[in-house]
C-alpha cells in the first residue's frame, strides 16, 4: 500500500515514495519505471507526511515508532542519516505510556501469515496471562502501524 510519493528533483531523479508493508511504513525509491524499487530505510517505526521542495533533495516527513512520538525529521541523500527538527511531544516520552509490539501468527486453515499490534498496559509490557481486548478491523486503509498514535480533541 503506498501512502505518498515525491518526485526527486522534478522527476528526473525518480521518485521516492513511502509504502505500507505489514505494520510499518518505510520509504522507497526509484529511479525509472524499469528499474528495482529500492527500499531505503530499515527502521521498526513509520515515515508519514512526506515532503520536498522543487529543484530539491531534501526531504522532510514525521517519524514515529510504538514508544516514540510523532516529530518533523529530515533528511538530504543519506537515508539512514535523519534529523529531529522538533520536539513538540517530549511530554509523551516523560510519561509511563503503553508499549506495543508487532505480533506475527500463521493461521492454521490456509497457512495465511497474520500481523498484528499487540499493546501492553504501562509497566506490563511482555507479561503473561494480562487480560486482552481485541479489536478487529480490515484493509489496509486502515490497518493499525508502528507509530505512536494519539487523539486529540478529547
Amino acid at each position: 500500500h503506498i501512502t505518498d510519493y515525491q518526485l526527486v528533483d522534478e522527476g528526473r531523479q525518480g521518485i521516492i515514495f513511502t509504502g505500507q508493508l505489514g505494520t510499518q511504513i518505510q520509504i522507497y525509491s526509484q529511479m525509472r519505471l524499469e528499474n528495482e524499487v529500492i527500499k531505503r530505510t530499515n527502521s521498526t517505526g513509520s515515515y508519514e507526511m512526506m515532503s520536498t521542495a522543487n529543484n530539491s533533495t531534501i526531504f522532510a516527513f514525521i517519524y514515529s515508532e510504538f514508544d516514540l512520538p510523532q516529530e518533523v525529521y529530515y533528511f538530504t541523500n543519506r537515508f539512514d542519516q535523519m534529523k529531529m527538527i522538533t520536539n513538540e511531544n517530549d511530554l509523551f516520552i516523560r510519561r509511563n505510556l503503553p508499549k506495543g509490539k508487532s505480533y506475527q501468527w500463521t493461521n492454521q486453515e490456509d497457512q495465511t501469515q497474520i500481523e498484528g499490534i499487540l499493546l501492553y498496559p504501562p509497566n506490563q509490557f511482555e507479561q503473561k496471562n494480562l487480560p486482552l481486548l481485541t479489536l478487529i478491523h480490515g484493509d489496509p486503509h486502515t490497518a493499525d502501524i508502528n507509530s505512536f498514535a494519539y487523539l486529540t480533541g478529547w
